[in-house]
This record gives structure tokens, C-alpha cells and sequence, in this order.
């Protein structure tokens, strides 16, 4: 064998592993918040072949999938930025519901038209990118129109 075949191995299972645990703490961490370390590493044991197989069927799909997915994400960080901005204000007029409502839609909009190759005309285009941030301004209430947005 090549010896830079050795090279690009120890790296790469690396971060095999290191996603893999990633994965295992953060569904350990919602299915079972109580599970011990030992169960958590076992269960990263488990996942380091599916998180190489899934790495090894995007380098063989090709570059295309892997830039498909950077727009999903670009998108999702495009439609996050409002709430941020927004939460950042003296008096937030963001209910969270509203914000999350508005990044899942845009979210799944972006990903079904992105996954499929659907071409949108410009103005198509421009009404799904402000499809978040009109979303995010529907669900919540009207300053000043007397329904609050927290019940405490």
C-alpha cells in the first residue's frame, strides 16, 4: 500500500470518532438523559461504521451532494439570522415559537427545492428566501395589541 494512504487514515478516523461520539452524546442525550458514560461509549462504538459509510457514499456521490447540503445550510443560517438579531434587542418582539416556526419552514422549503434541483423564478426565489422572516413576523403577536407573547 501507498504510504499516504496511512497518512490520510489516522485523521480520518479521528474524526470518525470524534462524530461519532458527538452523535452518540447528543441522541444518548435526548432518549436517555440518565445513560452512563460506559453506555455512551459503547454506543459511539456502534456508529463509527455508519458515520464512515455515510462519508464513504458522499465521496463516491460526489461533490454535488456535499454542496447541496452547504446551501440547505447556508439557508439555515440565512433564516436564523433575523431571530438572532431580533433576540438581541432591549425588548425582544420575537416570540420563540415564531422564530422556530419560521426556520423550520424555511428550512424545509430551502431543502425540498435545493434536494430536488427545482429552478424558481426570480421573484419565486426572493418570496421562499423572505418566506423565513415573514413567517417569523405572522407568528407573533403585534407590539402593543395587548396579547403577550410570554405567560408567566
Amino acid at each position: 500500500m501507498h504510504p499516504a494512504f496511512f497518512t490520510a487514515l489516522v485523521p480520518g478516523s479521528l474524526i470518525a470518532m470524534t462524530a461519532a461520539t458527538l452523535l452518540a452524546k447528543n441522541l444518548i442525550g435526548l432518549a436517555r438523559p440518565w445513560a452512563t458514560d460506559d453506555e455512551t461509549a459503547t454506543l459511539a462504538k456502534w456508529l463509527v461504521p455508519v458515520v464512515m459509510l455515510v462519508s464513504v457514499y458522499f465521496t463516491i456521490a460526489g461533490s454535488v451532494t456535499i454542496v447541496t447540503m452547504l446551501l440547505v445550510g447556508y439557508s439555515f443560517v440565512t433564516l436564523l439570522f433575523p431571530a438572532v438579531i431580533a433576540s438581541r434587542m432591549p425588548h425582544n418582539p420575537v416570540a420563540a415559537a415564531g422564530a422556530f416556526a419560521g426556520i423550520l419552514v424555511g428550512v424545509a422549503v430551502a431543502a425540498v427545492l435545493t434536494f430536488t434541483h427545482a429552478t424558481l423564478r426570480l421573484a419565486e426565489w426572493a418570496s421562499v428566501r423572505s418566506l423565513g422572516f415573514m413567517r417569523l413576523v405572522l407568528a407573533n403577536p403585534i407590539p402593543g395589541s395587548g396579547r403577550s407573547r410570554d405567560r408567566r
